[in-house]
């Protein structure tokens, strides 16, 4: 992939990085959102509602996700976040967001994510989000239950 490719696909993953993140119920008592600095994905974490995929955006999800990548400031999001690495405190008391690489269509107008949203202790969920693009503009189309292997 050649320099202008991929940064034209860099462009594209924190607007889908951005579009999730302002979708999510996000309450930020202390006014800081922590979000993990590196992308994340578990090989237990499957899908259970696969077939609604092409398997092509299945294929790139498992392969980018196989290295991590370290996350830059590029969101565009309504909030004061941090970029909170794995030796730092693990943001006990934030809300914290976890996410994996951006799988993409050929066309890239349809893109695959998975997210973790921590508030507290005991509040932790992930899923799957499905983003289509229209007019320029990545819009949630759907989010999608996960499914743990066992030893998860």
């Amino acid at each position: 992939m050649n320099h202008a490719a991929q940064s034209d696909t860099e462009d594209e993953e924190y607007q889908v990085y951005s579009t999730v993140i302002r979708s999510l119920p996000i309450d930020l008592p202390r006014g800081l959102l922590m979000i993990k600095d590196q992308t994340d994905l578990l090989d237990r974490v499957r899908l259970i509602e696969s077939q609604q995929i092409p398997r092509e955006v299945l294929d790139e999800l498992y392969t980018k996700n196989q290295e991590t990548v370290k996350l830059k400031e590029r969101f565009l999001i309504p909030y004061r976040y941090h970029l909170l690495s794995r030796d730092e405190d693990d943001g006990y008391g934030y809300s914290l967001i976890g996410l994996s690489r951006v799988a993409f269509n050929h066309s890239m107008d349809l893109s695959l994510i998975y997210v973790t949203f921590t508030k507290g202790a005991a509040s932790n969920k992930e899923w799957y989000v499905l983003l289509t693009k229209s007019s320029g503009q990545w819009n949630v189309q759907r989010t999608l239950v996960v499914m743990k292997s066992p030893g998860g």
